[in-house]
């Protein structure tokens, strides 16, 4: 397995990572959480990952749970990366949930903040290394208000980095990452261009 680093970060990640959405929502075949924790362990003891990917909205908590559990006595040697911004604390929105149907989002201070400490209590850590804006659509990009509370979490060491997890409904480009402490760096600055002009080009 090969690793990099974030750059301008301590955090080493493997260049494979491991998603937890197929293991805690069942959409594609049920897994026990015992399933779940025994794959996990066997990605990082056998083939050497250690970046692990999840979301609050995963099985609502479940995926973060099963990476507690796969983890707990490793916390140091694995990279954890979670994402915020649906409320999946609203119970209404919730029970008239169907299928893949987006639940309403949040990106205001207090929220993202409550979500980030409860995706800390359910992964048993007092940090994340990579947390992640699930799904945000650009006026969320343009909205500074987002990424200073992103920096303060980060000055309080609560995170290690910051991004956003984008698809392509209304936003700049599937998957593109942007690290938070780096948006004045050059690369990113040209990054930052880049998907900025292919997302106009698209919507011309």
């Amino acid at each position: 397995m090969r690793y990099r680093e974030f750059p301008g970060t301590d955090v080493r990640a493997s260049e494979i990572g491991f998603g937890t959405w197929t293991l805690s929502t069942g959409w594609w075949g049920e897994k026990t959480d015992e399933e779940a924790v025994e794959m996990l362990r066997t990605a990082h003891s056998k083939y050497g990952i250690n970046f692990f990917d999840t979301a609050d909205t995963y099985g609502n908590g479940r995926g973060e749970r099963q990476l507690a559990q796969a983890f707990r006595d490793k916390r140091s040697q694995v990279v954890y990366s979670t994402k915020i911004g649906y409320d999946i604390y609203d119970a209404a929105a919730q029970s008239e949930r169907r299928g893949q149907n987006e639940l309403p989002q949040k990106f205001d201070r207090d929220y993202m903040r409550f979500a980030l400490d409860k995706s800390l209590e359910r992964l048993g850590t007092d940090h994340i290394e990579v947390l992640q804006l699930h799904n945000i659509k650009m006026e969320h990009v343009r909205d500074a208000a987002i990424w200073q509370t992103l920096r303060a979490m980060k000055d309080e060491g609560l995170i290690r980095a910051a991004s956003r997890q984008c698809d392509d409904r209304g936003s700049p480009r599937h998957g593109a990452w942007l690290l938070l402490q780096h948006q004045s760096h050059p690369r990113v600055r040209h990054a930052r261009r880049q998907i900025h002009r292919r997302h106009c080009i698209s919507r011309q």
